[in-house]
């Protein structure tokens, strides 16, 4: 309907200056001031944006009970032992007293086991290097090729990396119900306009808050807090898709608000269940490299 609109104005304007008009004719007045009319429409719904329009909420499900959230939970979470994936994407925010940095996006292979458990990481960036991280158990072994350097170091290491992810993390972000805690006694159970929330306890002192979201119930995120009680990672959980007639979610974003880091990791082609052993995760060898154990630094 546009196209036909604006050939015959074109139309009428050549029309007009081939025959010497000064004055613009009936017929093309009544066309501009359509087109004017149009415009202006356009203009006000762009600026309103959805305010311009009837607002009719959605309405929220059916509350379900407990036991029917954590069921359906169960039903749609697909509990896999390996998840391997060649075609990742990473990306690190930092943010300080003096703003917010966001370093380059960088791709690369992730294998996680959690029957070892072992990870391995490696990011690269227009085919070069970054980093390669494998770890097992909680012990870790971080090559840095631009400083050839080797970094080392055990669970009491990791609060000194939190640019990186872990497989003890990793094994809970896809945990069951019954791993997460939402089927405990001490657990309590919210709900809000979107979502379910889960409080888990354990003899009083809060361990993390799960949400599931209530029209697909999948879960969106998961906060974990320290001895403290305070906040001390967040993963949100989204983007999910089938895959392999398993719903998986293909993005999560990892906050860590005490040293200021947020990590996005998102998958590509994530394939599930194959099999992987401890060699697969053992760190080779790098004769000339410059050895950091964090665990021996103050």
């Amino acid at each position: 309907m546009a196209k036909p609109f604006m050939r015959n104005l074109i139309l009428l304007c050549e029309k007009c200056r081939m025959k010497g008009h000064r004055t613009m004719p009936d017929k093309l007045r009544f066309l501009m001031l359509r087109l004017g009319v149009v415009v202006a429409v356009s203009g006000s719904f762009f600026a309103l944006g959805c305010r311009a329009l009837p607002f009719r909420p959605l309405r929220p499900p059916e509350e379900l009970s407990r036991r029917e959230v954590i069921e359906g939970v169960a039903a749609r979470q697909h509990f896999f032992s390996s998840v391997y994936d060649t075609r990742i994407s990473l990306r690190v925010v930092e943010e300080a007293a003096g703003g917010r940095e966001r370093h380059p996006l960088v791709r690369g292979i992730l294998i996680f086991d959690r029957t070892v458990p072992g990870l391995r990481l490696r990011a690269e960036r227009f085919g070069r290097n970054i980093f390669s991280l494998r770890a097992l158990g909680e012990s870790f072994w971080l090559e840095i090729p631009e400083n050839r350097e080797v970094v080392t170091g055990g669970e009491a290491a990791h609060a000194r990396m939190p640019h990186l992810v872990w497989p003890a993390e990793i094994a809970l972000w896809f945990a069951p119900p019954d791993w997460l805690g939402l089927t405990w006694d001490g657990t309590t159970m919210e709900t809000t306009r979107a979502d379910y929330v889960f409080e888990v306890t354990l003899e009083g002192f809060p361990l993390r808050r799960v949400s599931v979201d209530r029209r697909d119930l999948h879960i969106t995120s998961i906060t974990t807090y320290d001895v403290f009680g305070d906040v001390d990672t967040c993963v949100v959980l989204d983007r999910y898709g089938e895959v392999n007639g398993a719903v998986f979610p293909h993005r999560l974003g990892v906050s860590r608000p005490r040293p200021g880091f947020h990590i996005t990791l998102q998958f590509s082609s994530p394939q599930f269940d194959r099999r992987f052993s401890e060699s697969d995760f053992q760190p080779p060898a790098r004769p000339g490299y410059r050895h950091i154990d964090l665990d021996r630094q103050p």
